[in-house]
């Protein structure tokens, strides 16, 4: 993915912004406990601490990109940490080096062995600022994966309601649902009091579809209970040219199974095995170990 040109101008920005403000600390911190001892000036300190900070600027984008690399987790942290601490090192040296020679422009005098002296003066502080940016750097990585997360799990949320929603539509308008309709409105005349049975059985149906909305796995018992309202309903429709033959042991009553499993197959060979045939025909279901 491509960064965009503003993005790179505000991340450097903040690069040096940052190491502007450590520098404006470091000089403060400098000057105020050796002034006791003798009189210190205040550019010369500033300037010393600006070399010291946009050394580490200069080198802070390559950290970065370095740590990223080497993101530490939980499958490669037995390789990537003695990566990142001899990379530590190795930019520790570089600083020290990239800072001796600006230190000339401004106005310091390069003396002998000035290299080891400011070697074993600040190699411990530059491991430690360098294991600070190792740090930030890793905290933005996992910032970063951890909003990636939440937008996917946002997503997946989102995905999922959807999902219900669709599932839930389904139940509630399948096929026969029309044609439960269709017969209720012809029995209101003809048989007031079927049709009456079957708005109750309907309204049983469409409250235990409202209820098992979401839920994976119910008992068979429970599964029973909404395939037997689905079959009242198709009972008054189709009268005697519908049989149904029930087979079902009382201990499989409380094995699992696929939510809204029965119903569809019930459905489908009412539909096509029942509803074509003038003579009907029967539907058997069978449960057993």
């Amino acid at each position: 993915m491509r960064t965009r040109p503003g993005k790179i101008v505000l991340q450097g920005l903040l690069i040096w912004g940052g190491w502007t403000l450590y520098a404006l600390f470091t000089a403060s911190q400098n000057y105020l406990s050796r002034a006791y001892q003798y009189r210190v000036a205040w550019g010369a300190a500033f300037l010393y601490a600006l070399a010291d900070s946009y050394t580490w600027a200069l080198l802070t984008p390559l950290i970065f990109l370095f740590a990223g690399w080497l993101v530490v987790r939980r499958d490669n942290w037995w390789w990537t940490i003695p990566a990142l601490i001899a990379g530590s090192f190795a930019f520790a040296l570089v600083h020290l080096e990239i800072f001796v020679r600006l230190l000339p422009f401004i106005g310091y005098r390069i003396v002998p062995n000035m290299m080891q002296n400011l070697f074993r003066a600040r190699l411990h502080s530059n491991l430690l600022t360098c294991w600070v940016l190792f740090g930030v750097r890793h905290g933005i990585e996992y910032y970063r994966r951890y909003r990636s997360r939440e937008v996917a799990a946002s997503r997946l949320e989102a995905q999922l309601a959807q999902a219900q929603l669709e599932v839930l539509k389904m139940q509630l308008q399948p096929h026969f649902l029309f044609n439960t309709m269709h017969a209720i409105s012809a029995l209101l005349h003809r048989d007031p009091e079927a049709a009456d049975r079957m708005i109750a059985r309907l309204s049983d149906f469409l409250r235990l579809t409202l209820d098992s909305a979401g839920v994976q796995e119910v008992t068979l018992k429970r599964e029973m209970e909404y395939l037997d309202k689905y079959l009242e309903i198709e009972q008054v429709r189709f009268g005697e040219r519908l049989e149904i033959r029930r087979s079902v042991a009382a201990d499989t009553l409380d094995l699992l199974l696929p939510n809204l499993m029965l119903q569809p197959l019930v459905e489908n060979a009412v539909r096509h095995g029942i509803g074509p045939r003038a003579a009907g025909g029967r539907i058997e279901v069978t449960a057993r170990r």
